[in-house]
């Protein structure tokens, strides 16, 4: 069997060598290459979709941006038609208010007159005011009240903090403006200094709205006093003892804080 040694040259074998490394080389750059050429093109895929993506985000933000400041403008205009709004509620409430007390300016309410049997309920603020009051005419002298002064008289539904056994309350519309108003500023005749004496007490007949905020100032204990003339609301602070109007949705008075 022939030396194989013998069968190649040294030159042969290391052409043969070169041969094959070259064609390993080849085979390798072609196979790197390939790879390359993928990963680049990849490359050029995600940066193209990281573009996409960036672009889609700038456009999202500037949306989402400009949706805000219009939210931002909505709201404002909301606010301000909200406020226009009450504004204007508070108009209209005010002046229904002041229609509706003006409408009652020849009423009053008498608390605490019994009404005797087969009597009505004008005779029997006839009977009370002449026997309890000392009124004074237009011509100074004494002005006697006949049923002739008053249009109507009628018992009402007594309130719920209403004492037991008291006498309904009664409304008076009186034809006279100027007979009604004697009336009421002589209320402070009523007061008793006897304590088992009925007690009778003579008010405006208020609208709901001011009724409220009567009696939202007897609440108050820095109130002094509080009454109503003319379907007005009025009190004297503790610490003041100057007139003040509450009118329809004022605050009320407050404790100043030191």
């Amino acid at each position: 069997m022939p030396d194989p040694k013998s069968m190649f040259t040294k030159e042969e074998v290391e052409a043969l060598i070169e041969k094959t490394l070259k064609h390993f080389r080849n085979e390798m750059e072609s196979m790197l290459n390939d790879k390359l050429k993928a990963f680049q093109e990849k490359q050029k895929f995600l940066e193209d979709k990281y573009e996409c993506l960036e672009m889609n985000f700038e456009n999202l933000k500037d949306k989402a941006e400009h949706d805000r400041q219009t939210m931002i403008k909505d709201i404002e205009h909301l606010r301000e038609r909200c406020t226009t709004l009450e504004v204007k509620m508070k108009m209209t409430a005010t002046k229904s208010n002041e229609n509706e007390q003006y409408s009652r300016r020849n009423h009053l309410r008498f608390w605490g007159v019994k009404i005797n049997q087969g009597e009505t309920a004008a005779c029997a603020i006839v009977r009370v005011v002449n026997n309890k009051l000392v009124i004074q005419g237009a011509d100074g002298q004494r002005l006697l009240l006949t049923p002739q002064h008053i249009e109507v008289a009628h018992t009402l539904r007594p309130p719920q903090s209403a004492q037991p056994g008291r006498p309904d309350p009664i409304i008076v519309r009186f034809f006279s403006r100027n007979v009604r108003d004697r009336i009421i500023a002589a209320r402070r005749q009523l007061k008793s200094t006897n304590p088992a004496s009925p007690k009778i007490t003579i008010s405006e007949d208020l609208t709901r709205e001011n009724q409220n905020l009567l009696n939202e100032l007897k609440k108050c204990s820095i109130v002094e006093n509080c009454w109503s003339w003319n379907g007005k609301v009025f009190y004297t602070l503790t610490n003041d003892k100057r007139r003040h109007q509450l009118k329809l949705f004022d605050d009320l008075p407050k404790t100043p804080t030191s």
